[in-house]
């Protein structure tokens, strides 16, 4: 092969090089990405998954991803520390690493005309070890803050408040509220969460109760109506069944056995 062939051939596998480079997702906040989480993003496998169960869909509702749908970053995502959950805080140099534990979950910000439009939330499948897209949320307001979160923060997810937040050394950031009661950057050492929400049960109306009253009373009346036809007839049955008794028979009735069989002759 001649130097400009080997030239070109070269030219073509750095810019090929370079194009693979520019095509996969960095990653954005703390936490690792793993190779096949990478692939599945910058292969276009994850937004053909978004885009069958989050596009337009046959009754055309839905985001529609077109063209123009591009992928931000890929960030690995955290939950808080038991710890933290109970409300004992963290403190001291490793206040991040006490407060936060890593999840099998990671988010990917989505744009629509350089518009943004979601988050795709990925995990491993821990039956065959493969990335599969787990939701969409449907929150421009989240994928930007996503989007424009330094490296050195940890993004946590606080799946039972429907809150996020960006958890550096000393503090916490909510990107989204939800009913986690911090509304402003709180110091890890004294972060107070609110109490996870328990569905309401639903009040007790004493219809069940009442039901069960009117069964019982409406069983007693028939009860007390249909006893003494009851009895009644049980009486008359008895009467007829019983044998017919000697000594009550008619005194002036001649006895068969005493009648006068002689010979009228």
């Amino acid at each position: 092969m001649s130097r400009p062939g080997r030239s070109t051939l070269a030219a073509l596998l750095a810019g090929a090089a370079l194009a693979l480079v520019v095509a996969a997702p960095a990653r954005a906040t703390l936490g690792s990405v793993p190779a096949e989480v990478a692939d599945y993003v910058a292969s276009g496998r994850m937004l053909e998954r978004v885009e069958q169960f989050y596009g337009p869909g046959a009754a055309g509702d839905g985001i529609d991803f077109d063209d123009t749908t591009k992928t931000g970053a890929i960030s690995r995502v955290w939950g808080w520390s038991p710890e933290v959950l109970a409300g004992d805080g963290a403190r001291g140099e490793a206040a991040l690493a006490d407060a936060t534990r890593l999840l099998n979950e990671w988010v990917v910000p989505i744009t629509v005309a350089d518009e943004s439009v979601g988050v795709a939330r990925i995990w491993i499948n821990p039956d065959d070890h493969l990335p599969e897209l787990a939701d969409f949320l449907a929150s421009p307001a989240l994928a930007e803050r996503i989007a424009a979160l330094p490296a050195e923060v940890a993004l946590v997810h606080d799946a039972d408040r429907g809150a996020w937040f960006a958890v550096d050394a000393t503090s916490a950031t909510p990107l989204l509220i939800g009913s986690s009661g911090v509304a402003s950057p709180e110091p890890l050492d004294s972060l107070e969460l609110a109490p996870v929400a328990q569905p309401e049960a639903p009040a007790d109306s004493g219809l069940p109760l009442a039901v069960v009253a009117v069964v019982v009373l409406v069983l007693v009346l028939a009860g007390a109506v249909a006893l003494p036809a009851l009895l009644a007839r049980r009486r008359a049955a008895a009467a007829i069944d019983a044998p017919a008794d000697p000594a009550s028979a008619d005194p002036d009735s001649p006895d068969p056995e005493s009648a006068d069989v002689s010979d009228p002759r």
